[in-house]
């Protein structure tokens, strides 16, 4: 969220100028004011809502792994085989809620998709 406050300056000196806003309060100093300076005041929105996951696995080796998560989204993928090591393989998307990853040869493991 951003915003712009104009700050008339009546002396051409430092100006202090503090915005109080839903509680909380921003000050900006301006060392070398015009006679009218604009100041942009950006800062975060309200924290959003937990990140959500969903690990899939998939004891049985296969060469593609079609994975129903229902998350609502296109996740990022990252695969790991039956020992916890990273392995690349083709991911991709039917839907917002399904995720295919497909191997060059069969492999058991697990994927997390957040």
């Amino acid at each position: 969220m951003s915003a712009q406050v104009a700050v008339e300056v009546i002396q051409a000196s430092p100006v202090t100028v503090e915005v109080v806003e839903d509680g909380g309060v921003l000050v900006v100093e301006i060392d070398r004011p015009t006679e009218t300076e604009v100041v942009e005041l950006i800062h975060p929105g309200p924290q959003g809502p937990a990140s959500a996951f969903y690990v899939h696995n998939q004891p049985v080796a296969a060469d593609t792994w079609l994975i129903n998560h229902n998350l609502g989204f296109r996740p990022s993928v990252a695969v790991y085989d039956s020992g916890s090591q990273k392995v690349e393989a083709d991911v991709s998307h039917p839907s917002v809620n399904t995720a295919s990853i497909v191997f060059a040869v069969p492999i058991a493991g697990f994927a997390r998709l957040n």
